[in-house]
C-alpha cells in the first residue's frame, strides 16, 4: 500500500458514516464499513431538510456560509458519480404570522449577510385559500431536501464496489491495538471511526461525551395541495412528488422509549394548522433518535487517550447540512493530521474525561 494511502475502518453506515466513506474513497483511501443489519438509525427516519434560516427568530443557521457551498458541491458531485437523483433544490416559504416579522425582514432584505439565502420577501398573503400567512412571508433559496434513503442505498452499492461493506454487529472488545494500527476481524487498519449516532451515548470509549439524544417523529402525507416549494413554521411541509409531502418533525428531549406514538402524530398534524388550511392523509409514520449534543454542535476528531480511534457524531437534526463539511474536516485530519476546526473538535470536551 502507498505510504499516503490509509486503511480506515468506519463503524456505522448512516448519514455520517456514508458521507465520510465517500469522502475518503474520493481522496484515494481504502475503506471498510461495518453496518449492523439489525439497526436502521435516525438517518432513515429523517426529513433531510436543507434550510438556511431557522428557529423562531429566523436567523441564519450555524456556520451556513461554510456549510452550504460545501454541501451543494458534495451532493451534486455524488449525484453524477452515483448516477441517480437525491439532492432536490426547492425554495422554502416561511409565513409571517406577525406584522413585526415582515418589518424585520424588510429591514434585513438588502443585508449582504442574507443575500445568498433570501429569494424574496412577500409583503402580502399568498395562496390565501390554503396558507395562513396574514402578513406575507419569507421565500428562501439554496434550500430543499435530500432523499436520504436513495442517497444511502446508492452510496452503499458504490462503497461495496470500491471498498468493503461488512454486515455485522460490532463489539469494541474485538479491536486489538498496537502502536500504529488497530486490528479487527483479522485485518490491520490505520484508524477506526465511530459513526454510530445516538448509540454512542452508551459507549465505553465515547460515553463520557455530553450527548443529548432527542427523539424525532416524521410523517409522509397526502394533501390536495399543488405547490413546488416547502413551507416551515414550527413544523415543515416539503413536497416530494405531486400530492405527496414530508411533514414533521417532533423534537423530544425527554423520551422514555423509542417507539412512534399517536401523540406525536396528532401534534404534528395540529401544528400544521398553524400555517395550512388543509387536512392531510397520513400514509407513513417514522421515528428516529437524533445524535444531538449539549452545545448542539457536532463532535469530530481523535480520542484523547486511545491512538487511531476517531469519532464523527452529534449531527442532530441538521445532519444533511453538516455532514459534508464535517467529513472534509475529519478526513483531512485522518490523512494529513490537519487540526480540526475548534468549533466541532472533540478536544473542547477533553476536561470531561476522567
Amino acid at each position: 500500500m502507498s505510504k499516503d494511502k490509509k486503511r480506515i475502518l468506519i463503524i456505522g453506515q448512516g448519514l455520517a458514516g456514508t458521507v465520510l466513506a465517500l469522502e475518503l474513497l474520493e481522496k484515494g483511501q481504502e475503506v471498510t464499513v461495518v453496518s449492523d443489519p439489525e439497526i436502521k438509525g435516525s438517518s432513515w427516519a429523517a426529513g433531510g431538510i436543507i434550510n438556511p434560516i431557522t428557529g423562531r427568530k429566523m436567523v441564519k443557521t450555524w456556520n451556513a456560509d461554510e456549510l452550504f457551498p460545501v454541501l451543494k458541491e458534495f451532493y451534486k458531485f455524488w449525484e453524477k458519480k452515483l448516477e441517480c437523483e437525491f439532492y432536490h433544490e426547492k425554495s422554502i416559504y416561511r409565513p409571517f404570522l406577525e406584522l413585526s416579522d415582515l418589518n424585520d425582514w424588510l429591514a434585513k432584505y438588502d443585508n449582504p449577510e442574507y443575500l445568498n439565502y433570501v429569494e424574496k420577501v412577500e409583503k402580502k398573503p399568498v395562496l390565501e385559500n390554503k396558507l395562513v400567512n396574514p402578513h406575507g412571508g419569507l421565500l428562501l433559496k439554496n434550500s430543499g431536501y435530500l432523499d436520504i434513503p436513495v442517497f444511502l442505498n446508492n452510496s452503499h452499492r458504490y462503497i461495496k464496489e470500491r471498498g468493503e461493506v461488512i454486515k455485522s454487529e460490532f463489539n469494541y472488545q474485538d479491536i486489538f491495538h498496537s502502536k500504529n494500527h488497530i486490528t479487527w476481524n483479522g485485518k490491520e487498519y490505520d484508524g477506526v471511526v465511530f459513526c454510530r449516532g445516538a448509540k454512542e451515548a452508551d459507549s465505553e470509549i465515547f460515553g463520557w461525551l455530553p450527548f443529548r439524544p432527542n427523539k424525532g417523529e416524521l410523517l409522509n402525507v397526502k394533501l390536495n395541495l399543488d405547490i413546488e416549494f416547502g413551507i416551515t413554521r414550527g413544523k415543515f411541509l416539503m413536497p416530494v412528488k405531486h400530492g405527496f409531502f414530508k411533514l414533521g418533525a417532533t423534537y423530544d428531549n425527554h423520551f422514555d422509549h423509542e417507539e412512534k406514538t399517536s401523540e406525536a402524530r396528532e401534534k404534528i398534524i395540529e401544528d400544521l394548522k398553524n400555517f395550512l388550511k388543509a387536512d392531510p392523509e397520513v400514509s407513513d409514520h417514522f421515528v428516529g433518535i437524533r445524535p444531538a449534543t449539549k452545545d448542539r454542535k457536532p463532535i469530530i476528531g481523535k480520542h484523547p487517550k486511545i491512538n487511531n480511534v476517531f469519532i464523527f457524531n452529534g449531527l442532530g437534526a441538521k445532519g444533511v447540512s453538516l455532514s459534508p463539511w464535517c467529513a472534509k474536516e475529519l478526513s483531512d485530519q485522518i490523512i494529513k493530521n490537519k487540526p480540526i476546526d475548534k468549533r466541532v473538535n472533540i478536544d473542547r470536551f477533553f476536561s470531561l474525561l476522567r
